[in-house]
């Protein structure tokens, strides 16, 4: 979770100046509300990939695609609920969940690449010595 977090972080405090310059005090909002819909909904996915990935690395990545559907889906939903309730402007709060959820979405998928290939099996041909399409150098 830390990788999405630290993507997260890092592209709304990088839009943060630019936000407020061409939107103001509504314009943050709109990110605040954008990051508290994005941020929950990503944790609840690496929570559940985390949990599955004691059942190994196929597991985890199944994991990871079938929370990545349901976590659109959340996001969506939310992201219409909040525009319902609290009216921050459309174009601001649907550009910042976009953002955060790509951001985030990449984090994910660098700590979940990460932990697969330190978990994953040493392939029989390695083991062997031989050398395959996947060993280049």
């Amino acid at each position: 979770m830390g990788w999405a977090v630290l993507f997260g972080t890092a592209v709304g405090a990088a839009g943060a100046y630019p936000t407020a310059l061409s939107a103001g005090a509504a314009g943050l909002r709109a990110q605040g509300v954008a990051a508290g819909i994005v941020v929950p909904a990503m944790a609840g996915s690496v929570m559940v990939t985390v949990r599955c990935m004691a059942g190994g690395p196929a597991r985890a990545a199944c994991a990871f695609v079938l929370a990545g559907t349901l976590r659109v889906l959340v996001v969506a939903a939310m992201t219409a609920v909040a525009w319902k309730l609290m009216g921050p402007p459309p174009a601001v709060m649907l550009l910042w969940v976009c953002v955060f959820y790509v951001a985030m979405l990449a984090g994910e998928a660098v700590w979940l690449t990460r932990a697969l290939k330190q978990t994953a099996p040493a392939s029989p041909a390695r083991a062997s010595g031989i050398r395959g399409r996947d060993d280049a150098c």
